[in-house]
């Protein structure tokens, strides 16, 4: 008895020290005070980092190509692309709000965030849909054009994971969740 005991307190010991890796929010550990836990808050989720990827895509290619002064190419667009996806993993995390974890994503180190590797992965893998090669095109076009409804092509209707244009729209913002005052 005393050994399965013993047993039983050192799994638990190695289990809780061993980071978890969840691609999916349906399986978020449970210190996430159930965000990612029910079909509401697992649409806001994806919707919510779609966003936060498509913006920050948005904004670096929009850089390059307003350092070089002109339009974006495909190849500069993907590179540019690859190294934000690899940023949005490395410095956004999930807001707090009232000491619980919100359903929405930032970058901004004035704000508290839950940060860790699940939602390293879940927001990394988020952006990575954007750039897997089926979208390039339409992110040179986005850039080029001026990028206005950037988050309502990318995220509802090219890849469907907000439930709307305007979800996609409002998401992760003012309009769709607590404002920074707020937080």
């Amino acid at each position: 008895a005393f050994l399965v005991a013993l047993a039983c307190v050192l799994a638990r010991a190695v289990a809780a020290a061993t980071p978890i890796v969840v691609t999916d929010a349906a399986t978020a550990p449970a210190g996430l005070d159930g965000v990612g836990r029910d079909a509401s808050s697992r649409a806001r989720l994806r919707c919510n980092a779609c966003v936060v990827a498509v913006d920050a895509i948005y904004d670096d290619v929009e850089g390059e190509r307003a350092r070089r002064g002109g339009r974006v190419t495909l190849e500069l667009a993907v590179d540019v692309m690859e190294r934000t996806c690899a940023r949005v993993g490395r410095e956004f995390g999930l807001q707090m709000r009232d000491d619980r974890v919100t359903e929405m994503f930032s970058d901004d180190a004035t704000v508290a965030r839950a940060r860790g590797r699940w939602i390293t992965t879940y927001v990394s893998e988020a952006c990575g849909t954007l750039i897997d090669g089926e979208h390039d095109e339409a992110w040179v076009e986005l850039v080029n054009g001026g990028g206005n409804r950037r988050r309502e092509v990318m995220c509802f209707e090219r890849n469907r994971v907000c439930e709307s244009a305007e979800a996609a729209k409002n998401a992760n913002s003012a309009r769709g969740a607590p404002g920074r005052d707020e937080l």
